[in-house]
């Protein structure tokens, strides 16, 4: 490695050209020539083990950058998304992948907080699901709690179609299982509806639905004639 010394000659047309060689003919490419520039390297001195580590830092950091844009050109991600993908594909390289995640986020080109806010717009397109299964899809997105909360801050989220959408489509099944408990255990005719609002309020609760939206469903929901 010592052997490798920077280089100045002119070409044909008389321009300055700089060159790494190996005192075996080997030369290398422009890129090289730049970084070792960078890092402090002068023409006719030795490319010392420190500057070539340098330089393989940086040649490393360039591949995983070109990486990590690659994905961002095919689809929006979060910090954690691109970090993970890298870091399956790097894995040796925890310090660099960090330095590109900064840069990425120096230049704006990777923003946790427009990702969420788009799958935030996504989910209530969709128009199903309760605020809890909101925040949920958020982090199983990768988007950390404290953006989580800035998303949800902004949003505007009806969220009530939604659960009485759902507790009608429930509904008769948990009917049809109270009834036939009614019946197995000898159970009074005056326990049905109790038992019907109880077992709907589990599974809604377990959607997410908060009680005072609970409560609001079953209210819409006894106030139906076609309630059995």
């Amino acid at each position: 490695m010592e052997s490798l010394v920077l280089t100045w000659r002119q070409d044909d047309r008389k321009k300055d050209c700089y060159y790494l060689a190996d005192g075996v003919g080997s030369t290398y490419g422009p890129f090289t020539i730049f970084v070792l520039f960078e890092v402090g390297v002068k023409v006719g001195s030795t490319v010392t083990p420190t500057d070539l580590a340098k330089l393989q830092e940086r040649q490393w950091r360039e591949t995983i950058r070109e990486a990590a844009l690659s994905i961002l050109d095919r689809r929006m991600a979060c910090t954690a998304q691109i970090k993970r993908l890298l870091l399956h594909k790097y894995p040796d390289h925890i310090e660099t992948i960090g330095r590109v995640i900064d840069w990425l986020q120096n230049e704006q080109l990777l923003d946790d907080f427009a990702y969420g806010k788009r799958v935030a717009e996504q989910f209530i397109a969709r128009g199903k699901g309760s605020y809890a299964e909101l925040k949920r899809t958020l982090m199983r997105k990768g988007i950390d709690q404290k953006t989580m909360n800035r998303i949800v801050e902004t949003i505007t989220y009806d969220e009530y179609p939604s659960a009485y959408q759902s507790a009608k489509k429930q509904l008769f099944v948990i009917i049809k299982k109270v009834d036939k408990e009614l019946i197995k255990k000898g159970l009074p005719s005056s326990s049905r509806q109790r038992l019907i609002r109880h077992r709907l309020a589990q599974y809604l609760s377990r959607q997410g639905y908060q009680q005072e939206m609970i409560h609001r469903v079953w209210d819409a929901i006894l106030q139906e004639a076609s309630f059995p």
